[in-house]
């Protein structure tokens, strides 16, 4: 039985791998067979000195989880809060303070200790932090809380998650020519600020609602995760108000 759950766990993990059509919440299905997979490893353990090892690993994992934990709040800028920080790193201080003994009730104590310190950062502070560079579901929600009916415009700027987020379907232009750029005024529309001049030159009037900056969070970067060159990465757009036409 071992054997089938970690070969249909790899099967399904290596064509997840390699298919182009990738979703986050695809691995949530190889969830179990891992759970499954780990409770038979830790019920095998039967010597001492195995169980002392592991227990001794975790609590060095423990360890390197604060530090990283620290290192990238610090670094990125994100969750770098007295309240972010301690609980996450007071877990990873109690659970090697605490769980000194070593049998196999300790290493899933460590390992669930593990977990809430990650995710108490992660999931808290973290993420919510860099989502807020998908420029798409933030410019959306704006466009959303101005109850306009009428549609908004997108401006050689294609957005899955504006289109998705928003309540009413975008109508798209895609030009280099301002002559091109026809739009029923007054109007909303989500542009690239590079492209901003077309809309100058096509002779409409706007003002800027909002500004976003824009990052691809799936594909993660060290430059970008850097707080002092952050700026140098991120694309920014715009969400802007055509009140005059030409």
């Amino acid at each position: 039985m071992p054997y089938i759950i970690t070969g249909s766990a790899l099967i399904t993990f290596l064509m997840f791998s390699v298919s182009k059509f990738q979703l986050p919440h695809y691995i949530v299905i190889i969830f179990p067979h891992f759970a499954m997979m780990s409770g038979n490893f830790i019920a095998g353990l039967r010597s001492e000195s195995n169980i002392r090892r592991w227990s001794i690993s975790l609590s060095v994992l423990l360890f390197l989880t604060g530090i990283v934990i620290t290192a990238l709040a610090f670094y990125s800028g994100m969750g770098r809060s007295f309240f972010a920080l301690f609980p996450a790193i007071a877990v990873c201080i109690a659970a090697i303070l605490v769980f000194r003994r070593h049998d196999p009730g300790i290493l899933v104590a460590k390992g669930i200790f593990f977990s809430v310190a990650l995710f108490w950062y992660l999931n808290g502070f973290f993420y919510p932090a860099l989502l807020q560079y998908r420029a798409g579901v933030q410019a959306a929600k704006v466009f959303n809380s101005l109850n306009l009916p009428e549609a908004p415009y997108m401006l050689n700027r294609y957005s899955r998650a504006f289109e998705l987020y928003s309540k009413t379907q975008p109508v798209y232009i895609l030009t280099g020519n301002p002559d091109s750029v026809k739009v029923q005024a007054p109007a909303i529309m989500y542009i690239l600020e590079t492209d901003l001049f077309l809309v100058d030159s096509a002779g409409y009037k706007y003002e800027v609602i909002k500004r976003f900056d824009d990052f691809r969070v799936t594909r993660l970067t060290a430059g970008f995760l850097n707080e002092k060159t952050r700026d140098e990465h991120v694309t920014r757009n715009s969400l802007i108000k055509i009140y005059a036409v030409p």
